[in-house]
């Protein structure tokens, strides 16, 4: 676009026509002659007629030069960021069905405002250490869901289930289990639960169901996992362990079924294993004389006879696997001796006339000792979940410390992910970055991202990370301009460009204030927001007591309704 601003321009024309007409209205005060007032006269008109016409031209060209400087979006979006009305991205304001999850408040929003997912997918948050997810998330959800929510709830310590306890017992009316080895909520006043994951199968066992086999399989699965670098010996090792274990458990199941004793439990099969060979070699005798489900126990029984006579160095390579399996249910030890028998019904997590919240309690000093208890008891509760075949009563599970729950992928997390909506169960699972959860599920892990309707990331640190959320995000267009000035008049350039650059640039991610976070839903642009402390919630600061010998929480002044 080119112009001359001294010959060409409407104020070139404006002096003339003022200069004309000056002289013009003084002729015609001299009385002069017409000949003169009609040349300058005439010359004011013209000059008149030439400004207007040039002012019409710059309009024109200002106009279309505002619309050349408006991106088209060839390149991305033309909105910034936090340019959406979060209800046009399916998420709400109001939690008023209890149905909502409260994510945080929009940023740079000047309205009190909370906002809340309240579809029936999944959810996966990123978030290190002291982001700040337990007091602005996790507990938050707790006390917020509605009586009709069933919860499952994993922590490392107490400080989630006593702090809610009140709330969801004296008024909510649920009925709290805390499956708690160590008795860690005792110092509190509260009693725990003990838990035998393998109750289902002596149910199985006494209804000769045949569902029986693929139970005890996925026990044996958590407690001997295939494990993702696990190849030659060790894996067939791992393999047979796994076939001995399954196949004990529904012999012992069987056993409990009909004499009362309490046998079919992880503490009796370590005490079994480590009890010496003839004792293993009496129970596959016992196991190969029983007709129970067509054979099949008996003749696993006979294989187990067969290995450890025939090939005994073999046979003692997969006890060794099974018995590290089971090193955590040594009799003597917290968890072995709360694993005889469970004190609640799993089925109590579907059932549509109780309501009931799940607390997996272990004491974050035992992280990556006893991660399989915490995994195989998520797992039991899921599959029971999962195996109802109902969608109400609705169940959330908040997962903290996900990718700690257990040393290999939980069995029924896959089955969660892909079917989780459809039976009424959500996965919110808080991962401290994506490389812990990729080490962990492997190849699996896509599934987290290509499944969850809710990805967050807070306090992010991992460069890496930051640029894949940046490219996530999407570009924006934008349109830059510039100008070549004559130093003495002539011609002046204006020239438009439209580009594409990030909807939120890599070093924006990695130095984001604390307690903010960057919010995904599904395929729609980002939104950033800023965490929310349940002490700046009414009514939940009410809901949530302190825990005695937590660190202090501080003064929050009370911005927000819940």
């Amino acid at each position: 676009m080119s112009q001359n601003p001294n010959s060409d321009s409407a104020l070139a024309a404006a002096i003339p026509a003022v200069i004309c007409f000056g002289l013009y209205k003084g002729l015609k005060a001299m009385e002069a002659h017409d000949v003169l007032l009609y040349l300058f006269g005439g010359g004011a008109l013209f000059c008149a007629l030439l400004t207007s016409f040039r002012l019409v031209r710059d309009v024109q060209v200002g106009i279309a030069l505002k619309r050349l400087l408006k991106p088209g979006g060839i390149h991305g979006r033309v909105e910034q960021l936090n340019g959406y009305d979060p209800r046009s991205l399916g998420l709400h304001t109001d939690n008023e069905d209890g149905n909502g999850l409260m994510l945080g408040h929009l940023m740079g929003s000047p309205a009190p405002e909370l906002i809340y997912y309240k579809g029936d997918g999944h959810g996966l948050i990123a978030a290190g250490t002291g982001a700040g997810k337990t007091s602005s998330l996790s507990k938050g959800w707790t006390v917020g869901l509605g009586k009709h929510h069933n919860r499952i709830i994993t922590s490392k310590g107490v400080d989630i289930a006593v702090a809610t306890y009140r709330f969801l017992t004296q008024e909510l009316k649920h009925h709290v289990v805390c499956i708690d080895p160590y008795r860690l909520m005792a110092a509190h006043g509260i009693q725990s639960d003990d838990f035998n994951p393998c109750d289902i199968l002596v149910d199985l066992a006494e209804k000769e169901s045949a569902d029986i086999f693929d139970k005890a399989r996925e026990i044996a699965l958590c407690l001997i996992p295939e494990g993702l670098e696990a190849s030659g010996e060790n894996k067939i090792f791992r393999s047979v362990g796994r076939q001995f274990i399954s196949n004990v458990l529904i012999y012992l199941a069987i056993e409990q079924a009909e004499t009362g004793e309490l046998c079919c439990n992880l503490a009796y099969l370590n005490r079994l294993l480590n009890s010496g060979t003839e004792d293993l070699l009496e129970i596959f005798s016992r196991m190969a004389i029983i007709p129970h489900f067509d054979g099949a126990v008996a003749r696993a029984g006979k294989r187990f006879l067969s290995q450890f006579k025939n090939n005994p160095k073999s046979a003692q390579s997969f006890i060794t696997e099974t018995q590290e399996g089971l090193t955590i249910f040594e009799p003597a030890t917290p968890i072995g001796k709360s694993c005889e028998y469970s004190t609640f019904k799993l089925s109590d997590i579907k059932n549509p006339n109780k309501n009931v919240t799940f607390h997996i309690i272990l004491p974050p000093e035992k992280s990556g000792i006893n991660d399989t208890f915490a995994g195989l008891a998520l797992n039991s509760i899921c599959t029971t979940a999962i195996e109802a075949d109902s969608f109400h009563p609705q169940v959330t599970i908040i997962a903290d410390e996900f990718e700690n729950l257990s040393t290999a992928p939980i069995p029924v997390i896959e089955r969660v992910l892909k079917i989780g909506r459809t039976r009424g169960v959500r996965l919110f699972a808080f991962i401290q970055d994506q490389e812990s959860l990729k080490a962990r599920y492997g190849q699996l892990s896509s599934m987290f991202w290509t499944q969850a309707a809710v990805f967050m990331a807070m306090d992010i640190r991992n460069v890496e990370e930051a640029e894949e959320y940046s490219k996530r995000a999407g570009q924006r267009s934008i349109v830059t301009d510039s100008a070549t000035i004559p130093k003495q008049g002539g011609e002046f350039d204006v020239s438009v460009n439209e580009e594409g650059i990030p909807l939120i640039r890599l070093d924006e991610l990695t130095r984001m204030p604390k307690f903010t976070a960057i919010l995904f839903k599904e395929q729609n642009p980002p939104l950033m927001l800023d965490l929310v402390h349940y002490k700046q919630i009414d009514p939940w600061i009410y809901r949530i007591d302190d825990v005695p010998g937590s660190p202090a929480e501080g003064h929050f002044p009370i911005e927000y309704r819940a």
